[in-house]
């Protein structure tokens, strides 16, 4: 077990410090983590490095959490259900959907889903369309409306009022965030995982969502640069 301060600290030191306990699964692993009293529990495929790359960005703290009490929890790009399972462990009984399209990944998150939550088998993007998934190196890859590739069903989120948005979808963020920048109820507070981000022009996304009234959560810098970073903003009330 472990301690998660879900304020400013959310577990700083490194995932070995975790108990990793074998479940009676052989194909499976689990890790157990106490919130605020509530216990979180991730699972992962043995020997799948992307799982553990996934579940130990939640494990180091890299997400922020609200201060807030979400009314709404979209999970965009689910994978395993690693974030899923945290934020649902942070705030039980808010209603948390779950996009993830990848049928591998989207049979573990329906195995250990928890209760109250929803898991639409698709991927995200600023309208309903079918994409095509492109495979990356180092965990990473890409979508968009050229093939050939994995086709993909997309369609664009609706937020409603104090919704935390957890936004990891293979780049399709720089589609979906200046689409609900249009609308009049925007997220509340948004994790955010940026690759690429001189490339693809990432810090200047930011500068659109800081133009739309959201800054950093707590003291995180937000000006990043490299092959990837995770970003936690909240909307100025």
């Amino acid at each position: 077990s472990c301690s998660l301060d879900p304020r400013r600290k959310i577990l700083r030191s490194l995932v070995h410090k975790f108990l990793v306990a074998l479940s009676n699964r052989n194909d499976q692993l689990k890790v157990e983590c106490w919130v605020e009293g509530r216990k979180a529990t991730f699972w992962m495929r043995r020997a799948n490095e992307a799982d553990y790359f996934v579940t130990g960005e939640i494990l180091k703290g890299q997400y922020k959490t609200p201060t807030f009490t979400p009314k709404q929890i979209i999970d965009a790009g689910a994978n395993i259900g690693a974030f899923t399972s945290y934020a649902s462990a942070m705030f039980p009984g808010v209603p948390i959907t779950c996009y993830e399209p990848d049928t591998k990944n989207s049979q573990m998150l329906r195995e250990h889903l928890p209760d109250g939550c929803t898991h639409i088998p698709k991927g995200v993007w600023s309208h309903s369309a079918t994409l095509y998934y492109h495979a990356g190196a180092s965990h990473q890859g890409w979508i968009d409306e050229k093939p050939p590739g994995e086709p993909i069903p997309v369609e664009l989120p609706t937020i409603q009022e104090d919704c935390w948005l957890k936004l990891d979808a293979e780049g399709a963020e720089y589609q979906v965030l200046p689409e609900l920048m249009k609308n009049p109820v925007k997220p509340r507070f948004i994790s955010l995982e940026l690759h690429l981000l001189d490339e693809r022009g990432g810090n200047q996304l930011m500068k659109k969502l800081f133009a739309c009234g959201y800054d950093c959560a707590e003291d995180e810098k937000c000006q990043k640069s490299g092959a990837g970073a995770i970003f936690n903003l909240e909307l100025a009330c």
